[in-house]
């Protein structure tokens, strides 16, 4: 129960971060001299591709865009700017994907295999030690995640 309550709270940490990273670039899309550069990668826990989870970039500004990952590979050529993301640094942190079972109150729940693969400590970008660089060019990022 307390791991179920503490996934939950970095669940909502991470949407409110995405959601204030959303709010403070609204109004500041239109700045014309932003750089902007794609990024792509793979992801994989222990040498294998990671088959599917969610990658999240976070900058110190606010600014936030995430992604699937599929097969271990990734891609972000789309933002709020158009042609890719802002350039500049990033905290990153890659959480399963998580299913849900339409009756809560069912006896047997599924989970997504890899809910229990990915450690806790990538799922939050202040722990999981990940960063990437963006720049104009197109960048490629590409993280080991370990078990261990």
């Amino acid at each position: 129960m307390l791991q179920v309550t503490k996934m939950i709270r970095q669940r909502i940490r991470l949407c409110a971060l995405l959601m204030i990273g959303s709010w403070a670039f609204a109004g500041c899309s239109g700045e014309p001299n932003v750089p902007i550069g794609t990024l792509s990668g793979t992801v994989t826990l222990d040498g294998k591709p990671v088959p599917e989870a969610t990658i999240n970039f976070i900058k110190p500004s606010g600014f936030a865009a995430s992604t699937e990952i599929k097969d271990g590979a990734y891609e972000i050529a789309d933002s709020q700017y158009g042609g890719g993301l802002p350039a500049g640094d990033y905290l990153v942190s890659i959480a399963p994907v998580v299913t849900m079972e339409a009756d809560p109150l069912a006896k047997s729940k599924t989970k997504s295999p890899l809910e229990a693969k990915i450690p806790v400590k990538y799922r939050d970008p202040g722990t999981s030690g990940l960063t990437a660089e963006v720049s104009e060019e197109a960048t490629k990022a590409n993280f080991r995640l370990s078990s261990q």
